[in-house]
């Protein structure tokens, strides 16, 4: 293509002084021509170097000169024409706006092959600065190259050639990212490169931050940060300092906060600087705060003062709100005051962190208000104290309540209401005296065997309730909550901890039963042993434990009814066993029917003598009397269902049931004298079985007899059909017999 001369528009113009429409018209096109003949070569020469990869010889000189060659001879012929048309603009207001329109696309298409020309430029100008390490150049090329592309992208250009040109520029952008990654490795040095979670002190001791402030090639940081920076397409330089700012956090902010064994150590050798982790005696928490500062103000200078503020903010955003955490579970949380006294002296230490978080604001590195948390947490002390002592109290009490079971003490009278008495002090002699015989005579605890642990814990409960008494308002009624929730904690552990134990062992069960039952008596009067002086609010009404009591008393009943529901069970299957009692007579079931009651009644007498030892003596003569209870009502049962009863049948089952009667009413006591009013009490179906023994030996005149017309001792224990079944059972039918019937009605 010819460049463009100075004759063109002398050649238009130089047959008249005044602008005729045709000359306009030819100027016009032949620019347009030209311009659009020069886009087409340009867009050609680009796909044939980008898409197509051809050769290519010209040189972006020659395009750049032609381009300019254009726009000369346009803004020549756009004078003239302006000229000319002022002039004219009365006659030729119809023509000018074709004429205008003509140029303005003109323009457009110039304008395009400028854009298309600086970008190619760009890369071109890119590609001779990277070799050199003039990265700045560099840098600014590709961005003069990517804002080209961008207006390319808005005004519409062959899609092929975008995509091309686009994947140019990220192609550029990734090598000069990557020379630039090189270099920033020249100046921030890290070892080891990682560092796991699990790591050893040998380990931690070997890290190292080495800060060198020029390279051997003299090239300062401040170039490396700026190319960095003019990267923005990229988000180069943000993505930089937050992958800083999180190796920093992980190789020395969260060891040095997590291990106290630690610290912080920098050295100079000349232009360089290194941050070192090293072992340390003693790393109290203002240690740690000098530390972090000196590791967070030794990044901060990483960077000129020019770039020290987005540097410090960005840094910053990364670390600090995970290092408060940290800081908080790690140290703040384990340095709370475990007394009065050390809770006095926490005031340094709220100091030492309101001073630590004010460096953090006047650095850059939080902004005012938003890095609060460390202060906030300290100035919250007495909360955090209170908290503390109440997490410290449920450990010792769920420690206490894991003890075994069945080591027992004995409760041989109760001393609750003492304590009350001891606890509240005051008062005449006649009025204490007075106390103490209601002492002596309500809410006495029957003598048993309960858990030591169940004990300790008890002693727990009162002595935190003593606290409460000299104890603030707020102090005392967290100690208080802490006393509601280790009964919530006593009902989780032994009903879950000690579930096996429970289940398996007789013993334990009726120890835990006896655990619950001491427990909720204590916790009826217990709010009340303690309110008048309690702070307020604790001094009124809320102070009660009453509420709990319903659901201590409910597990200690469910392990009751469970071990019952259990020993019953096991008396079932033995009972079971020698699958009724017909043909009772004969030798080999007459010795199935007596095995099976004596395994029933020596497992009752086991039982009978585990249950006394720990249960107080009521609850065991009924736990007893009810599984003498379950075993007689079975055998009563399975007589009553015989239909025919032959005379030696009945005499054996006589025989059995007297011998059964003899033997299992010593199981509730060895007393003779008091084994009839128990059983009497506590078995109420055993008069059933002995009146059954009388039936299976008496004559019909002896059994009516017995009946006396509803009112007799059979009529007490027997319906008129039970009764008249056994008849029917155990006699032929004859007159006598229908006689005796129709004696026994409702």
């Amino acid at each position: 293509m010819a460049a463009f001369g100075g004759s063109l528009v002398d050649n238009i113009l130089q047959k008249t002084s005044t602008l005729n429409e045709k000359v306009i018209d030819e100027g016009i096109i032949k620019i347009t021509k030209k311009s659009s003949q020069l886009k087409g070569e340009i867009l050609d020469l680009i796909r044939k170097q980008y898409v197509d990869f051809d050769s290519y010889v010209d040189s972006a000189q020659s395009l750049e000169q032609r381009i300019r060659d254009i726009l000369k001879e346009h803004k020549r012929l756009s004078t003239r024409v302006e000229q000319d048309l002022r002039g004219r603009v009365a006659r030729t207001t119809d023509e000018r706006p074709d004429i205008e329109k003509k140029l303005k696309e003109t323009q457009d298409r110039i304008s395009f092959v400028q854009r298309l020309v600086s970008v190619y430029v760009g890369f071109e100008n890119a590609r001779k600065n990277l070799s050199p390490e003039k990265y700045v150049t560099c840098a600014e090329h590709i961005h003069t190259a990517a804002e080209g592309l961008q207006a390319l992208a808005e005004n519409g250009c062959d899609a092929k050639v975008y995509r091309t040109l686009k994947t140019e520029l990220a192609d550029m952008m990734a090598e000069l990212g990557l020379k630039l990654h090189e270099e920033w490795r020249k100046f921030v040095q890290w070892k080891p490169q990682t560092l796991s979670d699990s790591a050893k002190m040998e380990a931690l001791t070997s890290v190292e931050l080495r800060l060198t402030a020029t390279t051997s090639s003299g090239l300062p940081l401040e170039e490396i940060v700026k190319a960095m920076k003019l990267l923005t397409a990229t988000k180069f330089w943000p993505e930089k300092i937050k992958m800083f700012a999180r190796k920093l956090f992980a190789m020395f902010i969260r060891p040095l906060i997590i291990n106290k064994a630690i610290s912080v150590a920098l050295s100079k050798e000349g232009t360089s600087k290194a941050l070192k982790i090293v072992v340390a005696n003693k790393h109290s928490i203002s240690t740690l705060y000098d530390d972090i500062t000196t590791v967070l103000t030794t990044a901060r200078q990483i960077v000129s003062a020019s770039y020290q503020k987005e540097w410090t903010a960005q840094i910053g955003e990364v670390v600090c709100a995970e290092m408060c955490e940290l800081i908080i579970a790690h140290r703040l949380s384990t340095a709370i005051p475990r007394d009065s006294q050390e809770l006095a002296n926490y005031g340094e230490l709220s100091s030492q962190t309101q001073q630590f978080e004010n460096s953090l604001v006047k650095v850059g590195l939080a902004k005012e208000g938003t890095c609060q948390k460390l202060s906030q947490y300290t100035k919250e002390v007495n909360s955090h104290f209170a908290a503390q002592k109440s997490q410290d109290l449920l450990a010792k009490a769920r420690n206490i309540l894991m003890e075994p079971l069945h080591a027992t003490v004995t409760i041989l009278e109760d001393k609750s209401l003492e304590r009350l008495i001891d606890f509240g002090g005051g008062g005449s002699k006649e009025e204490k005296q007075s106390t103490g015989e209601l002492a002596n005579l309500t809410f006495r605890f029957p003598k048993c065997a309960i858990s030591k642990c169940v004990q300790d814990y008890i002693d727990l409960l009162y002595s935190i309730l003593k606290d409460c008494c000299n104890s603030p308002s707020p102090l005392a009624l967290q100690l208080f909550t802490t006393c509601r929730s280790m009964v919530d904690l006593f009902c989780a552990i032994l009903s879950s901890y000690h579930r096996q134990a429970i289940a398996e062992l007789p013993s334990v069960a009726m120890i835990q039963h006896n655990n619950c039952m001491f427990l909720a008596h204590h916790l009826i009067t217990l709010g009340h042993q303690f309110h008048s002086r309690l702070p307020p609010p604790l001094n009124s009404e809320i102070a009660t434990f009453v509420d709990l009591v319903p659901l201590v008393r409910r597990l200690g009943e469910q392990v009751y009814v469970s071990e019952m529901r259990k020993q019953s069970g096991t008396l079932l299957h033995f009972l079971h066993s020698f699958g009724g009692l017909d043909n009772v007579s004969e030798d080999v079931r007459s010795q199935a029917v007596q095995g099976a009651l004596l395994q029933a009644r020596l497992q009752i007498e086991k039982l009978s003598k585990v249950y006394a030892e720990v249960l107080p003596e009521e609850i065991h003569h009924r736990a007893v009397g009810g599984l003498l209870n379950v075993v007689v009502g079975e055998l009563v049962k399975s007589v009553l269902a015989l239909e025919d009863i032959a005379v030696d049948d009945a005499t054996e089952l006589h025989s059995i049931l007297n011998q059964f009667l003899e033997r299992g009413s010593a199981a509730l006591s060895s007393n003779k004298e008091t084994q009839d009013k128990l059983l009497e009490k506590y078995c109420r179906r055993w008069s059933k079985l002995r009146e059954l023994a009388v039936v299976m030996d008496a004559s019909l005149l002896k059994i009516v007899e017995l009946w006396g017309g509803g009112k007799g001792v059979m009529a007490q224990v027997f319906t008129p059909m039970e009764l008249r079944g056994l008849i029917k059972a155990l006699f032929k039918n004859t007159d006598r017999r229908a006689a005796a019937l129709a004696k026994i009605t409702l």
